[in-house]
């Protein structure tokens, strides 16, 4: 996508990862992540 760079440079992806490894619930963090992954995507 031309957006994903968009992606990256918002840093979700690193801070979701964090959010998992600091015991969040992957469920949840997941849900998340692609909801604001897809509305970037979509801009």
């Amino acid at each position: 996508s031309p957006n994903w760079a968009e992606v990256e440079a918002a840093q979700i992806i690193p801070d979701a990862l964090v959010g998992i490894a600091q015991g969040g619930d992957v469920t949840e963090i997941a849900t998340s992540l692609d909801e604001q992954i897809e509305a970037i995507l979509n801009d």
